[in-house]
């Protein structure tokens, strides 16, 4: 008699047919019991779905979904959560791979703590160079401590925002309702969601996740396109699916650094993603929404956000962001610009877990 999976990994696949199978022997090679991997094949056109079908008869635990319509990762992912049956669910873009000794190690703390959510420590992978996306004071704090709730340390909030960022209780998952949006960015209004909603969190102590970009098999956005312009939804979704105001003042004032966070984020990126036209519309629409969240929980100059970013950084583009001055923002930006191929050319990569 089969015994019921810990953990569902959830993939959801498209234009995966290069890196799908690295990505599932990523899992299947740590030969960790009690996996489950769950394919969500979002009708993608090439021939993703055949190459999973070839690799079930190789592991029984594997199994595959078909979508009869391309919905986009969130709505893939939801898929998966709603037909696992592992007590917890880790999710894997089918571009990325988890690290060696992750799952084992994952297991043991999840048999240690049963907590809501645990935080996996993730490492980027870019052009064969490597650093950690997760080492640092938080990595530190949360080592230390085991068990906590947001309420008891907000800071938890800053952990990388994605969805495979942590990993959670299948139960927790179900009994909040939570399932992801559509569009682009729709991790930020999900992890938010996630973490403000857990009782209890705790830390893997060994690194699990890789992500992989700067190849031409990872799926970091490169194509122009309005449908970029849901990201400000995407942090709104936060403000309004939340009553902020009576929430803890120190939870609010770090939920509200996070959305300016990704405000940020989301106008340096906007020459990169957003048509031409569309730049200066967005950076005053951007200034409406981070005032919004301004007048619910100011942030404090001192606040530290690392490691999303730092608060000389936070400052700076807050204030740009929040003038609504549109000259001095692309000003800024050019300056930043220079300054951080400057940084990348004289500092070498950070390797996880090395100082």
């Amino acid at each position: 008699m089969n015994k019921t999976p810990w953990l569902s990994v959830v993939i959801p696949v498209f234009l995966a047919e290069r890196s799908i199978t690295r990505a599932i022997s990523s899992i299947t090679d740590q030969g960790v019991d009690g996996v489950e991997i769950v394919c969500v094949d979002d009708c993608s056109p090439d021939s993703s779905a055949e190459v999973i079908e070839d690799l079930r008869h190789r592991y029984p635990t594997l199994r595959l979904i078909r979508q009869a319509e391309n919905l986009g990762p969130g709505p893939a992912r939801n898929v998966g959560i709603d037909s696992a049956a592992g007590a917890y669910v880790l999710f894997l873009d089918s571009d990325d791979t988890l690290i060696d000794g992750g799952l084992a190690a994952l297991r043991d703390t999840i048999t240690a703590t049963a907590s809501d959510l645990i935080l996996v420590g993730c490492e980027e992978v870019r052009r064969g160079k490597v650093r950690s996306l997760t080492d640092g004071p938080l990595w530190d704090l949360f080592r230390h401590n085991q068990k906590s709730s947001t309420e008891e340390e907000p800071r938890v909030l800053f952990w990388p925002p994605a969805p495979w960022s942590k990993v959670y209780r299948r139960e927790f998952l179900n009994q909040r309702g939570l399932r992801l949006g559509l569009g682009v960015a729709q991790d930020i209004p999900w992890s938010a969601g996630a973490t403000l909603t857990a009782t209890s969190f705790a830390l893997c102590r060994v690194p699990v996740y890789r992500y992989v970009t700067g190849t031409k098999d990872s799926s970091i956005t490169t194509t122009k396109s309005a449908k970029n312009l849901i990201r400000l939804d995407q942090v709104r979704a936060i403000r309004e699916n939340h009553d902020v105001a009576t929430l803890p003042a120190h939870v609010a004032e770090h939920l509200s650094a996070l959305a300016a966070i990704h405000l940020i984020w989301s106008n340096r990126a906007a020459y990169r993603l957003l048509p031409d036209d569309s730049h200066e519309d967005f950076f005053y629409r951007t200034a409406e929404e981070i005032t919004a969240w301004t007048k619910l929980s100011p942030i404090s100059p001192t606040l530290d956000t690392r490691p999303l970013m730092s608060a000389l950084d936070r400052n700076m583009y807050f204030r740009l962001l929040s003038s609504g001055n549109w000259n001095r923002w692309q000003g800024a930006l050019r300056r930043q610009g220079r300054k951080k191929v400057l940084r990348r050319l004289l500092q070498p990569a950070k390797v996880f877990g090395k100082k």
